[in-house]
């Protein structure tokens, strides 16, 4: 059954991937019918990695067992970045 929201049409559409800039980074054509999650991952894809002397870790794989550990830590991860960035603008 076709969706009702894309009745088959013929066309196309773009998708697009930016940066909080509107930095266009990686942009794809694909047929009108076709679903928004299945052109994110080629467009991700493409973006090009970026290489640098310092800063840049590889991936490191996830030790903890229990995902609301692993999300505990992502979030203190996040709170002490805030905090540095303003940290740094009021001094």
């Amino acid at each position: 059954m076709a969706s009702p929201v894309d009745r088959g049409k013929p066309g196309s559409k773009i998708h697009a991937l930016s940066d909080r800039a509107g930095l266009p980074l990686a942009v794809a054509v694909s047929a009108a019918n076709t679903n928004d999650s299945a052109a994110l991952k080629p467009l991700v894809m493409a973006i090009p990695v970026i290489r640098s002397r310092r800063g840049l870790r590889r991936r490191t794989l996830r030790y903890e067992r229990k995902a609301e550990h692993f999300l505990a830590f992502l979030l203190l991860g996040a709170a002490l970045t805030c905090y540095k960035k303003h940290r740094k603008l009021t001094t």
